[in-house]
């Protein structure tokens, strides 16, 4: 394993903004001098493809271009050469190609070959395209097509910053559920008044140094667990230069990391990143050094240097638990279910109440199906703390997602008796009484949440379905626009808007709206859905069929409800009600929503589903 230093990159050199530039300068130098031009653009995430293409395509449209999506959905569009050298006006188009994976045929790698035999035809064409590509399609590509490899021009790689309420999510999963912040937060303030006053009562004297010291970074912990990141960062400059005095190298670790931990958890990252990796270098055997820095690739997105860091904590020291609870929860997200679930499994066998490990194994399980194994370790991790919230709120999603409303119910009621103020508690309250048709009281909860976090775009697209439950067009509308204020790269409440004005007539603005959803998620089946219904509402089944071919490949993973969608959609009558009822069994969506949802207007006037949703 590599070893850590503070001479590693830790940013990239280049911005997002600066990555779309190099893209537009290609392709503008290339029309201008009518040549081709085959780019590749590497993302690892939808949400930055998305704005990546909204940009790009504002730009090339002042050049005169226009932009043709196409995404590869099966044998029947894989020959990507022959479809784009087909197309009208190429002088004056850019393509975005993507989905290669989805080409088919042996080891799914028809895409590739085509690509492979018909590369001249990006010469011959004066073809100008952008693929956009995975880091797995990237593998594959230079195997599967080695000829059309050599043939590119330009490899651009893009990476992203989550939102900050998801590295918040990182952080209280992380940090706040391990046992030692546990007991910080338990009668906080009465510490740090204890230790205050201690502190009046030492003279900064050679022989109170080090008592001084200690309490110092004992308080700035303290004011780190009250979210007091200025009083913190001040205590723990103090802390340092005390231990600069009496060259305690052990104390100047504890505030490179009590350092790193503050910059983290308000977004500094490279200033965390260099501070942690700082006090590795003066203690190689800190876990909480490392496992800081993990924290931090994590929350960059930076999986592989992550697990690279755990690994190197867990090398250093097996019979610590954090670096494998960390390890976890980075395989947990990158979808490598097994390997998650032995780390957390080992977490918690070397820390039987390591509550962060317990509450990771439950979502593993839960990402797996295998619920009851998931209800069980969230119990437990609610057992070892019934004050920790994000148990309560695990527990309350997946027994929702069970159909138990009653349960899920008694949970986030239960999360939000612990602590009022969690707005992710209320937006889960709202989520179960919306799905059981109580919608009123779901606007009540979901509005709480907007209280807490004004910012909360779950909650805004939450007040927009109750609202639409209830027919009430207009305020759904503001309300799913409001969402995408506040986060214009979450992909439902895109979705949601698009339901909303197909449900009004208004097509083209449900087309754009199902469109840009797809973009933003596009393995997500219920967006080719919609937007097929659309276009055949409009008599363009020559539009819709591929949508729909696109979202058979994805129902697989879908729940009910939306293959009850599907099966509407394609007329397939008996399937939708009785795919139909099951949803309305469990509870995956509200009757009122089901009587409004123009996906569902194929099956409407069948009087097996007036008694499915009843009167």
């Amino acid at each position: 394993m590599k070893s850590v230093t503070t001479n590693t990159p830790l940013e990239l050199d280049e911005s997002f903004e600066e990555h779309v530039a190099t893209l537009h300068g290609e392709l503008e130098q290339a029309i201008k001098w009518e040549r081709p031009s085959i780019l590749l653009a590497l993302y690892s995430s939808e949400f930055v493809r998305a704005d990546a293409e909204d940009a790009l395509t504002a730009e090339l449209n002042k050049l005169g271009q226009s932009v043709i999506h196409h995404h590869v959905s099966g044998r029947e569009n894989a020959d990507i050469p022959l479809s784009l050298s087909q197309q009208p006006d190429i002088n004056h188009t850019v393509f975005f190609v993507s989905g290669l994976q989805w080409g088919g045929g042996e080891d799914g790698g028809n895409a590739y070959r085509a690509l492979n035999y018909r590369r001249e035809y990006f010469v011959d064409y004066h073809i100008r395209v952008i693929f956009w590509v995975t880091e797995e399609e990237a593998v594959a590509l230079p195997n599967f097509a080695p000829d059309f490899w050599a043939f590119r021009h330009r490899v651009i790689e893009f990476f992203e910053l989550p939102a900050p309420k998801h590295a918040a999510e990182i952080e209280d999963e992380l940090y706040w559920a391990s046992n030692e912040e546990r007991a910080l937060r338990q009668d906080t303030d009465s510490k740090i008044a204890f230790r205050e006053e201690l502190l009046k009562d030492f003279d900064e004297t050679r022989e109170t140094l080090a008592t001084r010291a200690d309490l110092l970074s004992s308080l700035a912990n303290l004011y780190w667990v009250k979210r007091d990141y200025e009083k913190s960062a001040d205590l723990w400059r103090q802390t340092r230069r005390l231990a600069e005095r009496l060259k305690d190298t052990h104390l100047r670790v504890a505030c490179y990391i009590g350092l790193g931990n503050i910059y983290r958890t308000i977004g500094w990252y490279k200033r965390g990143t260099t501070a942690f990796q700082r006090a590795i270098e003066l203690d190689p055997a800190s876990i909480p050094a490392y496992t800081g820095l993990g924290i931090v690739y994590r929350i960059l997105g930076r999986y592989d240097e992550a697990i690279n860091i755990y690994q190197q904590a867990i090398a250093r020291n097996a019979d610590e638990a954090s670096p494998c609870n960390g390890l976890g929860w980075a395989f947990l997200v990158l979808g490598r279910h097994n390997e998650a679930r032995n780390a957390f499994l080992h977490a918690v066998e070397l820390d039987p109440k390591y509550i962060s490990a317990w509450n990771g194994l439950g979502k593993t399980y839960a990402s797996i199906g295998r619920n009851d194994e998931a209800i069980a370790a969230f119990r437990q991790a609610i057992k070892l703390d019934p004050s920790f919230t994000f148990s309560w709120n695990s527990l309350g999603g997946i027994l929702m997602d069970l159909g138990n409303a009653n349960d899920a119910l008694r949970a986030f009621k239960e999360a939000i008796r612990i602590a009022p103020q969690t707005a992710s508690s209320w937006n889960g309250l709202g989520n179960v009484y919306f799905r059981i048709d109580r919608p009123a009281e779901a606007i009540s909860a979901f509005e709480r949440a907007i209280e807490l976090e004004p910012r909360a775009a779950e909650a805004y697209n939450g007040l927009g379905f109750a609202y639409a439950c209830q027919g009430r067009a207009d305020e759904a509308i503001a309300s799913y626009l409001k969402a995408i204020e506040m986060d214009a790269k979450y992909a439902l409440p895109h979705y949601n808007l698009g339901k909303i004005y197909n449900y009004l007539g208004r097509d083209d603005e449900a087309i754009a709206s199902f469109q840009k959803a797809i973009r933003l998620d596009p393995g997500s089946g219920n967006g080719h859905i919609s937007l097929a219904a659309c276009f055949q509402n409009q008599g363009k089944s020559a539009k819709a069929e591929p949508q729909l071919a696109i979202a058979r490949q994805l129902l697989e993973k879908e729940k009910e409800y939306d293959r009850a969608l599907y099966a509407s959609v394609c007329r397939k009558t008996d399937e939708a009600l009785a795919l139909l009822g099951i949803a309305l069994n469990k509870k995956q969506i509200p009757a009122a929503w089901a009587c409004l949802d123009p996906d569902l207007g194929f099956i409407r006037d069948d009087p097996r589903f007036l008694a499915l949703v009843g009167e």
